[in-house]
């Protein structure tokens, strides 16, 4: 599949520093994991958008974007599950 770039926006990254040490590392973990397979099996795909995505890591969502043609995957929020779709 190739290596795709990651592009993380200031918001998400904010939301990773809130979070406990522990829970942010995990998070950053499978963030990174995303450039080598954006479409795991620990992802969907989000009804009604062409190229959104989230993905599930315990109780928190990290809602994100590909695009193939130009091989960038934007990681757009992460939230916690009972916050994660009123925004978007």
């Amino acid at each position: 599949m190739g290596t795709y770039h990651l592009i993380i926006l200031k918001k998400a990254v904010k939301d990773i520093q809130k979070l406990d040490p522990s829970v942010a590392q995990m998070i950053w973990r499978h963030i990174e994991a995303l450039s080598e397979n954006p479409r795991s099996p620990a992802s969907k795909k989000l009804k009604g958008s062409q190229n959104l995505y989230r993905l599930r890591i315990r109780d928190w969502r990290v809602i994100y974007e590909i695009n193939d043609s130009k091989k960038v995957v934007k990681v757009i929020h992460v939230f916690h599950r009972k916050d994660a779709y009123r925004d978007l």
